[in-house]
């Protein structure tokens, strides 16, 4: 070997401690080109060259990788998969093999070191000289066996050469960190001193977590077992120490006893943690996250254990796993498998637990995991609300790609439940300045929903076409006036009166956050494609109690596609001025009874099916006379004698509203031991009686006596 001129050697550093690298203690350089070396006799199975390609490629992403086989004159061929490797690693700058022995490729491994350096974005800066040379005066010390020195002794090194003023000093300093030659820690407590041997650190911490058996046992370090620890280290540096191991989120102090824990020598043993069952009519909501990462570096969990160890629970901490309480809001978190964490959350905001727990992993990814990147998972709120276990998830990464595409909905793979964009966006931690708009949007819906047990909240959607001009005011319904009066009594009303041009995700959003929606059914209203679209994506889809209000003059709407769509939907027909005040007073009933409020929850073993026709009292209440439809007898009026000798009747007027008309008559008579039918020739009459037949045919497919 003597015809290769020696390479001077400027930094090496020993990364072969296993343990170390498990907990997320490695110390890798961005402004460095790495020769990752492996033994051909060994095969690449047994390399464990992603272990390491990993490691690098989580701390410095950008920095250039030279995959070097060793031994190549001792195995004839070597398999190794270059393609997959560089394509999962793109910072892979090439494949060599080489032969200390005879020389083999050391000189193409040297020029191509020397090529893929050259082309680093950083070469060719300018940097002080005063820096330069400072970094010089500080490398010399090493010639005195010295590992770490004080800031005192390096500020009059600085002051040699040039550099006088203190913050020009710190950022001298912190630029030779950040390249490498020392390590400075800019804390109130570490900052007196100045490791100028890197590789010292790494002995450090290697005392704590060893392979070999010590006097931390159950990941506890009892700060009397200090000097045990790091007996071959002066006493008085022990704190010192210490205290560098909390910088670098190794362990924490403990409370209540004179203890740091180390969360990675935790036994392996799973805690178990009080997790209640949430009451049906309860105010506590449950919700997670899943963090799916590509890869998950052994340390990064150890390390968001002790950043978060102020809200874990005494004792309720394991190795893979830790249970949190703050501000009566509860949640646990585990890591599954190898790269998996999942974060599981009860409270009236459970999202709040959710979002700090998220702020501690992005944060740490962002200082020492840079080249780490998961897909977060949300679950489907819809799921939740129905109280599945087990609801579907959302990728962040699909939401994201619907944003892109400017698509408005998704649906979840499980119940199929459809979820606005925003919607979907307000469940996800904010990252942009611009996303914290959803969540403020979120926010106020759910002030709104303070009112509930007071107020109804509705939104009346209609057309403006239906608002009459001057010449027909005092002919028909105004939709103001609906609105006005509803106000008054109470109701919490929000109108849209363009859905023809409204913004659909909005609109979606105002849908779901009210407890009823209220339609205002009109040919003008029916005509247009994307009015029929949102009452039918009401109805079938969000599956709310949606309520219609008929106006205009006219009820040809019936007659087309969308009147089968609504035909068992509950109707207030607002068509007469004239008879203006009783129908006000059905809508404000009708709502109420949408909402719940006034519902009646007894079960009547007695149903009663008639045609309105047929009714004095239906017709006295605008009812359409025909000749001859009312005789001796009103169902009505039967229903109310029956009940006044204390038989409880079914009756549409008193109790069709909750569900579709067809959901409720249905219940009626599933419900009913007794169905009195009050024929006569009008139910039979399809355009009268259609839904009177449709009760009268359900009694062959329900056991009703």
């Amino acid at each position: 070997m003597s015809r290769y001129k020696p390479l001077q050697i400027i930094d090496l550093y020993n990364f072969n401690h296993i343990p170390l690298f498990d907990k997320g203690l490695n110390r890798h350089n961005t402004r460095a080109c790495y020769l990752l070396l492996w033994n051909i006799r060994l095969g690449f199975e047994h390399a464990g060259l992603d272990f390491w390609l990993n490691s690098i490629a989580c701390h410095a992403p950008k920095a250039p990788i030279l995959v070097v086989g060793t031994h190549c004159d001792k195995v004839e061929k070597s398999r190794i998969p270059q393609k997959e490797l560089m394509a999962t690693y793109p910072q892979i700058a090439g494949f060599y093999f080489v032969s200390s022995y005879s020389g083999e490729g050391i000189s193409n491994l040297h020029q191509s070191l020397v090529d893929v350096t050259l082309q680093q974005k950083y070469m060719g800066e300018s940097i002080p000289e005063a820096w330069l040379s400072l970094e010089k005066l500080v490398m010399k010390q090493r010639e005195n066996k010295l590992d770490l020195i004080p800031l005192s002794d390096v500020k009059t090194m600085s002051s040699k050469v040039g550099i006088l003023d203190e913050a020009e000093l710190i950022q001298a300093v912190q630029f030779l960190h950040d390249l490498g030659s020392l390590q400075f820690f800019n804390t109130e407590f570490l900052r007196s001193l100045v490791v100028i041997v890197p590789q010292w650190i790494v002995d450090v911490m290697a005392c704590v977590v060893t392979v070999h058996v010590g006097p931390i046992q159950e990941g506890k370090l009892l700060h009397k077992d200090m000097k045990v620890v790091w007996q071959s280290y002066p006493k008085e540096l022990h704190p010192w120490l210490l205290r560098l191991t909390e910088e670098f989120d190794l362990t924490f102090p403990l409370s209540d006893e004179e203890a740091n824990l180390v969360p990675c020598l935790l036994p392996d043993t799973v805690v178990e943690v009080p997790w209640p069952a949430i009451e049906e009519d309860s105010d506590i909501r449950e919700t997670k996250a899943i963090y799916n990462f590509k890869y998950l570096p052994a340390g990064l969990f150890n390390r968001a254990q002790v950043r978060l160890h102020q809200f874990a629970e005494s004792g309720q901490l394991w190795k893979k796993g830790m249970f949190l309480k703050k501000n009566d809001h509860i949640a646990v978190i585990r890591q599954k498998g190898q790269t998996i964490l999942e974060v599981k959350a009860q409270g009236y905001r459970p999202e709040n637990i959710l979002f700090l727990v998220d702020e501690v992993i992005s944060t740490l990814i962002a200082e020492s995991y840079s080249g780490v990147y998961y897909d977060l998972m949300i679950p489907c709120i819809e799921c939740q609300n129905l109280g599945m276990v087990d609801p579907s998830m959302f990728p962040s990464s699909k939401v994201h790609r619907a944003v892109e595409l400017n698509a408005p909905f998704l649906q979840c793979d499980k119940m199929f439940h459809v979820l606005s964009i925003p919607e979907l966006k307000s469940l996800m931690p904010p990252n942009k300045t611009t996303e914290f708009d959803e969540h403020l949007r979120r926010s106020v819906f759910e002030l709104k929903d303070l009112g509930e047990d007071v107020n109804i909240s509705v939104i009346f959607c209609y057309s403006k076409k239906n608002v009459p001009d001057l010449a027909q005011e005092n002919k028909l319904v105004h939709p103001g006036n609906i609105v006005e009066d509803l106000r008054k009594d109470g109701f919490n009303v929000t109108i849209c009166d363009n859905p023809e041009t409204a913004d659909v995700e909005s609109l979606t959003i105002a849908f779901k956050s009210a407890q009823v929606i209220l339609f205002g059914a009109s040919d003008e209203f029916c005509a247009d494609e994307t009015c029929k679209k949102l009452l039918i994506f009401a109805k079938e889809t969000l599956n709310k109690p949606i309520l219609l209000v008929v106006l205009g003059s006219s009820l040809k709407f019936l007659e087309t596609s969308i009147g089968l769509n609504i035909a068992d939907e509950v109707f207030v027909k607002m068509t007469d001025v004239g008879r203006y005040e009783p129908k006000i007073k059905e809508l404000k009933a009708a709502l109420k009874k949408k909402k719940g409020k006034g519902a009646l929850d007894d079960n009547p073993q007695c149903f009663i099916s008639y045609c309105w026709a047929n009714s004095k009292d239906a017709i006295a209440k605008g009812t359409a006379k025909l000749e001859g439809a009312v005789g001796f007898g009103d169902p009505r009026e039967l229903a109310t004698k029956l009940q006044a000798q204390k038989i409880p009747c079914w009756l549409d007027i008193q109790r069709v509203g909750n569900s579709g008309l067809f959901d409720d008559i249905a219940d009626g008579l599933r419900k009913a031991k007794v169905m009195v039918a009050c024929v006569s020739d009008e139910i039979g009459m399809l355009a009268v009686g259609s839904k009177c037949l449709k009760s009268l045919n359900s009694i062959g497919m329900l056991a009703v006596g």
